[in-house]
C-alpha cells in the first residue's frame, strides 16, 4: 500500500501511521488526568471530565475518519482494514514509504517549541521572570524567523 502514488500513503508511512491510526487518546486522557490533578478536581468530576474527554476525542476521530474516506476512497479503507484505529500495534501494519527524514527542517519548524519548555525549565530552576521571559522571547524570535524569514527550498 506505501507504494501507491497517494500522498495518504506517504504521510502515514513516515509517522505512527504506520502503527496506529488516531493516537489522539493517547495524548488526550493522560492531559485531562493531568488537569484534574493540577486543579483539584474531586473523583466526580475526574470522571465526567474523563468521559466527556472520550467523547470529544471520539468525535473528532469519526470526524476525521469520515473525511478522509471521503478524499481517499478505497485506499483508506485498505489503510482502516490494516491499522487498528487506537490501540498500537506492536509492529508496523503497512510498509515505509523509504523517504528520509529532513531533520533540519524539523529542527527548525519544532525549535521554538524546545525553547519553550526551556524557559519554563529555567523558571522552575531559577524562579526568575526575568530569566523565562528572555528565554521566550528568543524562542519566539527563532519562531518568527522560520516563518516569516527566506525560506531555503
Amino acid at each position: 500500500m506505501a507504494r501507491q502514488s497517494s500522498g495518504f500513503y506517504r504521510t502515514c508511512a513516515y509517522n505512527r501511521g504506520r502503527l496506529v491510526r488516531t493516537s489522539l487518546l493517547e495524548f488526550c486522557l493522560p492531559f485531562s488526568r493531568l488537569i484534574e490533578l493540577s486543579a483539584g478536581i474531586i473523583r466526580t468530576g475526574f470522571v465526567v471530565l474523563q468521559v466527556l474527554m472520550l467523547l470529544f476525542c471520539y468525535r473528532l476521530i469519526f470526524r476525521e475518519e469520515a473525511e478522509l474516506r471521503a478524499a481517499q476512497g478505497e485506499q483508506y479503507d485498505a489503510f482502516k482494514k490494516a491499522v487498528p484505529r487506537l490501540c498500537p500495534a506492536l509492529t508496523p501494519r503497512i510498509a515505509a514509504a523509504g523517504g528520509k527524514a529532513n531533520w533540519a527542517a524539523g529542527f527548525r519548524a519544532e525549535g521554538w517549541c524546545w525553547g519553550f519548555a526551556l524557559a519554563v525549565a529555567l523558571f522552575a530552576i531559577t524562579l526568575k521572570m526575568k530569566v523565562f521571559g528572555i528565554a521566550l522571547a528568543v524562542s519566539l524570535g527563532f519562531f518568527f524567523a522560520v516563518a516569516f524569514g527566506p525560506r531555503k527550498d
